[in-house]
């Protein structure tokens, strides 16, 4: 691929640097349940501090949402709710993801 320039001329690659991360040896990975939206910040704030640069993901989903899926897909739900969590609107998992020793 030949990039145009912006005066419509062509240009030709001539020197890249591609910079990338560290890939470490091990992850870590911990799925947690929390009742409220505040126990999921607080949970990242505390990710972000304790971890730093290690944090490799930090990801969050409502209860209901993996109880609703589950239901529509007409699969077992993974986590196994009483039908009292299930309509409760404050239920989140989380994922959390740290790399290196």
């Amino acid at each position: 691929m030949v990039p145009i320039n912006i005066d419509n001329s062509l240009g030709v690659i001539s020197k890249l640097n591609i910079l990338t991360t560290f890939k470490a040896k091990e992850k870590k990975c911990l799925f947690i349940k929390l009742k409220t939206y505040e126990d999921v910040m607080k949970t990242l704030r505390l990710a972000k501090k304790e971890l730093h640069d290690s944090l490799y993901a930090f990801e969050f989903i409502e209860g209901r949402i993996i109880a609703k899926s589950c239901s529509l897909l007409g699969i077992k739900n993974p986590f196994d709710q009483s039908e009292e969590v299930l309509n409760n609107q404050y239920n989140y998992y989380v994922l959390l993801e740290a790399q290196g020793s």
